[in-house]
């Protein structure tokens, strides 16, 4: 018996459809006239008038972060950005909505928000073909360039992103749980990207399928049952620096919609800069986020580690000595959260890290926790395609939550068996 999306919640479920397309379903350009920014304050006072003690520890933490920052961007800075606490607040909003669902549902919140998730992704694709043939526009977005699809979202990176997270979640159920269905919605999913020029959502979905492909090689269908798991780590090491050493020798390069892409250059150069610290200077995709990346290290130094507040990487880098030449933003919002929050960020990496290490024990066993692992890494690329208005693309924060959520004995999809590896 299949399970569909749930109808005693479609509430919830409406508000997060137009927390997806808050770009386009609103009253005017402003963001504070967004449909789900209107709604969604109501629906968090009725989720909370009936259990607010689960979302206790939640609130403590955010208040934490919220106050800390204010005291170290006064004392930096001297200023506060008043609009990035409001997309905190927004995300928190969303949180709380999935965490009730997940509270409410049980064991069947993993089926039931993934089939909700899956049918915004097969509605976004379909619908982005569409796009790419008739170019037409929802309300208060620009259509993009030659065959860019943007759909309800304000530009094409910011759909590329959730298309990207989603897609790493079928290429998993394609491949452990059999889906035909999930990797024909993949292909789909990766052309998007292709007709978008998401270059570095393209890497982080590379990403996963080059770590699922060594999986595949080192598997016990493949190898001998008598090879260690230390061993299998070696060997995959080796056959990665191998990788990385022919792609950087060979100078291969792709090329994308506007420019062409030197893989060796993207992987030995933008590392070696931010390690000794140098900029790049030369503007374009990946330089530019690079050179993000060491002024927020700077800024990140010279605050004492303390961090210099939310929101005030933007400020920062309309500074003269940190400009960046083709963007507005760091475009990379793991580097900015440590360089705004400081030591409050270190801590909050430990603890996800050793939640990874935990998943990483678990991977050869389970493949949820393997899915867990491969989302990290190739969400700091996916992440990294959007600009600021990462803060606002709620349906990027759906899935990543999500995939948090997921219990390592639940299953994605009904009537099948999370098998091991």
């Amino acid at each position: 018996m299949k399970i569909w999306v749930d109808k005693n919640y479609l509430g919830c479920y409406f508000v997060l459809f137009l927390a997806f397309a808050n770009d386009s379903f609103r009253f005017t350009s402003s963001g504070l006239t967004s449909f789900y920014r209107l709604v969604s304050p109501f629906l968090i006072f009725l989720l909370l008038f009936k259990g607010i003690s689960i979302y206790f520890n939640v609130f403590k933490v955010f208040f934490m972060f919220m106050v800390y920052s204010l005291l170290t961007s006064l004392i930096y800075y001297g200023q506060i950005q008043y609009e990035y606490y409001l997309f905190a607040g927004y995300l928190l909003i969303e949180y709380i909505i999935i965490r009730y669902l997940k509270e409410k549902m049980g064991k069947t919140f993993t089926v039931n928000f993934y089939r909700f998730l899956d049918k915004i992704g097969i509605f976004l694709i379909i619908a982005g073909f569409f796009q790419m043939i008739y170019r037409f526009t929802f309300p208060f977005v620009k259509l993009p360039v030659e065959h860019g699809i943007n759909l309800f979202f304000s530009n094409e990176n910011e759909l590329a992103a959730p298309l990207a997270a989603l897609g790493i979640i079928y290429i998993f159920t394609f491949y452990f749980m059999k889906k035909k269905q999930d990797g024909i919605k993949f292909i789909c999913a990766f052309f998007i990207l292709f007709i978008n020029d998401a270059k570095l959502s393209i890497i982080g979905v590379a990403l996963a399928l080059i770590i699922l492909f060594f999986a595949f090689l080192f598997s016990k269908r493949c190898l001998r049952r008598e090879m260690t798991g230390k061993l299998k780590t070696c060997l995959i090491m080796m056959i990665v620096l191998a990788i990385i050493f022919f792609l950087t020798f060979f100078e291969i390069e792709f090329w994308f919609r506007d420019y062409k892409i030197n893989l060796g250059e993207l992987i030995v150069n933008s590392w070696k800069a931010i390690i000794q610290g140098k900029t790049i200077s030369k503007g374009g995709s990946i330089a530019d986020r690079t050179d993000a990346i060491i002024y927020a290290l700077l800024e990140l130094k010279n605050s004492w580690f303390l961090g210099i507040g939310w929101g005030n990487s933007v400020y920062m880098l309309t500074l003269p000595q940190y400009t960046l030449l083709t963007a507005k933003s760091m475009h990379n919002i793991l580097a900015q959260f440590l360089c705004e929050f400081g030591f409050l960020a270190i801590l909050a990496y430990t603890y996800v890290l050793g939640r990874l290490f935990f998943h990483i024990k678990k991977a050869n066993k389970n493949w949820i926790s393997f899915l867990k692992v491969v989302y990290a890494i190739s969400f700091i690329f996916i992440s990294s395609q959007s600009s600021i208005g990462i803060l606002s693309n709620y349906m990027l924060w759906a899935i990543t939550i999500y995939i948090i959520f997921i219990d390592n004995n639940e299953n994605i999809y009904p009537n099948d068996i999370n098998k091991n590896r």
